[in-house]
């Protein structure tokens, strides 16, 4: 802080000032009143001597001279005597043959006119000043006494050693009390509690002030509070984002990350006095953030870590314009896995609906057309048949994994006993099976659980019915239900020509067929083990795959422990 602000020094130098001009305002006025009062004193002293010599004079005629002489010897006074017709009689101080003629001195001249009179005179080279007191005896002579005293200028010089000392001394006591005054008033404003201002021992001037401050600290207090809750809130908020936010400020300094962000920037210290430069050196994204920062919306994408990352910039806008720019980082996986499923998903539903369509055609072609044989009409017409149904199972599994996809089966939950199940499932494909030489079991004892009865159904239909397309002559598919204090478990193993190990995680993708053409002997869709899975995902059930290609399958489905309450069917 500069000198000149600072209270302390003020509070001194005016006091120390103050001090030094009293003193000299004082020395400026009382020498010249004492002066004064001193030269009038030595007048009234120079009067009575002046007096008492005219007296002693007119009363001795005869030994005048004699007694000037006497008492002129030990005289502080000049003495001189001057006769009517202004012819200097004696001088005690010089010799009277060299003496000029007093007659029109002006004392001299009101002593004879008045019988008294005094002048004064004063000495530019000496700085001095003489009183002269002149009275007419009784012979018409005149005594005169003569008395030099300094001036008030000869007095100030004469003393200014003195004043100068009494200056020096009065200025180093004057800082000394200042600097201790000075700092008796400053100290308790420095020691101002300004964490409670109302409780301070100070100056009652200093109250209005001490009661703003402690309005200004409540407000303050106050807002400092709910900013903290806004930005609690939002921190909150943008830590549970799955989306990036970055926030920059329009020096390029990095305000917030969230922990989106932060795995995606690889952050892993908080952002400090960290600038945008810091995440990036992309020159696309440090284009992106600048454009943003320019007042210009822009957007990117990129890839990292296998990843796909939509980046959005945007200026950060207020009433008083730019004040920087916020990134938003947008996961693009899913959403871009999503559609190529989708994509996969139109074309292969496509291409099983053309199959079975073209068949149709080409047979109904063939009766239409004339062209085949009586004999030969029963055999079109029932494979005709069979495509059909092909091609409507295909329709129904198509719309059920639908359904199942967008969670929008109509269903209500319902204790299910998973053992009643699986022999139903056993009971209506047993013809199928028989035709495949495939013996059916279930083993377990009743297992209730919490869920949908038709979506558990078709589960395990779906894996008996895989598990006997794809099973040897004279197989075996054994479904076992078993259960402890956490889980249900439905295990449906089979002795077939299993599944290999390199296909074992497509199974699930719709369509996918791991030997297409036993899939099409067999009149599958490759849809079943789709709506397996997604019927365990609504019942948060898990599916584990035990296979050995040429040794069998086995699918175990694990279904979470129902509570007491969903037991009792509340």
């Amino acid at each position: 802080m500069k000198s000149e602000k600072n209270l302390t020094s003020r509070l001194f130098r005016n006091m120390a000032w103050t001090a030094v001009l009293i003193l000299a305002a004082a020395l400026a006025i009382h020498i010249p009143t004492l002066s004064h009062s001193f030269t009038a004193s030595r007048r009234d002293y120079l009067n009575a001597t002046t007096a008492i010599v005219r007296r002693t004079l007119d009363e001795n005629p005869t030994d005048q001279l004699a007694y000037l002489k006497k008492i002129g010897k030990s005289s502080k006074f000049r003495i001189t005597w001057i006769a009517e017709n202004g012819k200097v009689r004696y001088d005690n101080e010089a010799d009277v043959s060299t003496m000029e003629n007093h007659k029109h001195r002006p004392e001299v001249q009101a002593a004879l006119k008045k019988g008294k009179g005094s002048a004064s005179r004063f000495s530019n080279t000496l700085s001095e000043s003489t009183d002269y007191c002149a009275m007419r005896l009784k012979d018409g002579s005149v005594i005169r006494l003569a008395q030099t005293r300094l001036s008030t200028f000869g007095v100030f010089g004469r003393s200014l050693s003195i004043i100068a000392f009494l200056i020096f001394s009065v200025i180093v006591i004057a800082f000394l009390l200042a600097g201790r005054q000075s700092k008796a008033v400053v100290d308790p404003i420095i020691n101002l509690n300004l964490d409670d201002p109302l409780n301070n021992d100070t100056y009652d001037e200093l109250s209005p002030l001490l009661q703003r401050l402690n309005l200004q600290r409540t407000h303050i207090e106050q807002q400092f509070e709910m900013l903290k809750k806004q930005q609690n809130e939002l921190e909150a908020i943008t830590s549970s984002m799955r989306d990036g936010l970055v926030i920059i400020s329009h020096t390029g300094k990095v305000l917030s990350v969230n922990d989106a962000a932060r795995q995606f920037f690889r952050l892993y210290q908080n952002p400090g006095s960290m600038t945008y430069l810091h995440l990036d050196h992309n020159n696309d994204f440090l284009k992106l953030i600048q454009k943003a920062m320019a007042g210009e919306s822009s957007e990117m994408n990129c890839k990292r870590d296998g990843r796909y990352y939509q980046l959005i910039a945007g200026p950060g806008e207020t009433d008083g314009g730019i004040y920087g720019a916020v990134l938003f980082i947008i996961d693009e996986t899913d959403r871009q896995s999503a559609e190529r499923l989708r994509r996969e998903f139109t074309a292969n539903v496509s291409h099983e609906l053309k199959t079975p369509l073209t068949s149709i055609l080409g047979y109904a072609e063939i009766i239409g057309n004339g062209i085949a044989d009586q004999d030969d009409i029963p055999e079109l017409s029932n494979k005709i048949i069979e495509e059909s149904r092909r091609l409507l199972k295909l329709i129904s599994d198509i719309l059920r994994l639908s359904q199942l996809d967008e969670m929008a089966t109509d269903e209500k939950t319902e204790p299910v006993d998973l053992v009643g199940v699986s022999k139903q499932v056993v009971h209506d494909l047993a013809a199928k099976a028989k035709k495949s030489s495939v013996s059916l079991s279930v083993e377990g004892e009743a297992a209730p659980i919490q869920g949908m009865a038709t979506t558990l159904y078709e589960m395990i239909y779906n894996l008996v019915d895989n598990a006997v397309a794809y099973n040897r002559e004279n197989g075996s598919v054994a479904v076992k239900i078993s259960e402890d204090a956490s889980e249900t478990r439905v295990a449906v193993a089979d002795t077939g020509i299993g599944i290999a190990l390199a296909d074992q995680p497509r199974i699930y993708e719709r369509f996918f067929r791991a030997d297409p053409s036993h899939s099409k002997a067999t009149g599958g869709t490759g849809l079943g083990l789709s709506i397996v899975k997604h019927g365990a995902m609504l019942h948060h059930a898990t599916i584990d795959l035990d296979s050995e290609l040429g040794k069998g399958t086995t699918f175990t489905l694990r279904f979470p422990k129902m509570t007491d309450a969903e037991n009792t069917g509340a």
